[in-house]
């Protein structure tokens, strides 16, 4: 019998609101976890998903967006995606917000595209050995 293959992507969708935050954070968790992070590398992958679509949240307002949010497999990479509705303000987030500079000292290789649309936040960390 063949195995079957390891998907590429985990993705969750739903309403951008803050009352989503848990199952960012669970998503997240369960995703780090199942790709054998240790307990504090998950814990920090969570706190980074919450604290980025927070950010994404504080600055774009819940009701006018989609959050999307992609764990790629492959590069161990999160994608947390704010997708504005059609009459949604623009936003802007600058690098010293206080989340901003806490999502940086957590993850390091952090690249945050808040200005395009849609605003995105991707952490990437190593696979562990």
């Amino acid at each position: 019998m063949a195995a079957t293959p390891e998907p590429e992507e985990l993705s969750l969708s739903l309403p951008a609101a803050p009352e989503h935050l848990a199952s960012v954070r669970a998503f997240v968790g369960e995703a780090w976890l199942g790709l054998g992070f240790d307990d504090e590398a998950t814990d920090d992958a969570r706190v980074v998903a919450s604290e980025a679509l927070a950010e994404l949240l504080a600055k774009r307002g819940s009701g006018l967006a989609t959050i999307s949010i992609a764990v790629d497999v492959r590069t161990v990479s999160a994608t947390i995606r704010l997708r504005p509705d059609a009459d949604a303000p623009a936003v802007h987030v600058t690098d010293d917000d206080r989340r901003a500079s806490l999502i940086v000292a957590l993850m390091p290789a952090v690249r945050m595209q808040v200005d395009a649309t849609p605003a995105s936040i991707t952490f990437e960390v190593p696979r562990p050995a």
